[in-house]
């Protein structure tokens, strides 16, 4: 992959990263309210877990584009 494209996919992976992390967010305050009004969280703290384990996807995803653009860059230096 080029230098351009990993650029790219970087920009879209913390994208993805950041939108996790407010639908997380969002989450845990319904799980609150929800808890604070006596009613049934399992679904919601279910779908907190998916969510937490996107979150970990995107990152993984996101630190091999870091690793794939510095090794490129690297490349690039050394022609």
């Amino acid at each position: 992959m080029d230098r351009q494209m990993l650029n790219e996919q970087l920009v879209q992976a913390e994208r993805q990263l950041a939108e996790v992390a407010v639908r997380i967010e969002k989450q845990k305050v319904l799980i609150s309210r929800l808890e604070e009004g006596g009613l049934d969280t399992a679904h919601a703290a279910f779908l907190l877990q998916q969510s937490l384990g996107l979150q970990k996807l995107h990152e993984a995803y996101r630190d091999r584009l870091k690793r794939e653009l510095a090794k490129v860059t690297i490349a690039s230096i050394q022609l």
